[in-house]
């Protein structure tokens, strides 16, 4: 399955102008969409304290596919982002 994740709060770039560059990479490379999620948490939030995008961690399945317009949408911190990354090779799921 192929999911949109889009950064709703606190990112720099609108959340059409985000979906819009990524609507346009699937095309371009040949990709369906298949569910769309929006990430709202607050970047000053820890991933300890972000619930909902645990959750959706939890939801995806073994080879499923993320499509991002950046890593910011993810984490702002590093020491995040690998564990979000670790995460994603330990259940086979691309970003």
């Amino acid at each position: 399955m192929n999911i949109v994740l889009i950064k709703g709060k606190n990112c720099k770039i609108d959340i059409k102008s985000q979906q819009q560059a990524i609507i346009k990479y699937a095309k371009t490379n040949g990709l369906s969409i298949d569910e769309t999620e929006v990430e709202n948490s607050d970047k000053n939030v820890s991933l300890d304290e972000r619930k909902e995008f645990k959750g959706f961690l939890r939801s995806l399945s073994p080879h499923d596919t993320i499509l991002i317009y950046d890593l910011q949408t993810l984490s702002s911190d590093v020491g995040e982002l690998l564990k979000i990354f670790d995460c994603f090779l330990r259940r086979s799921i691309s970003v």
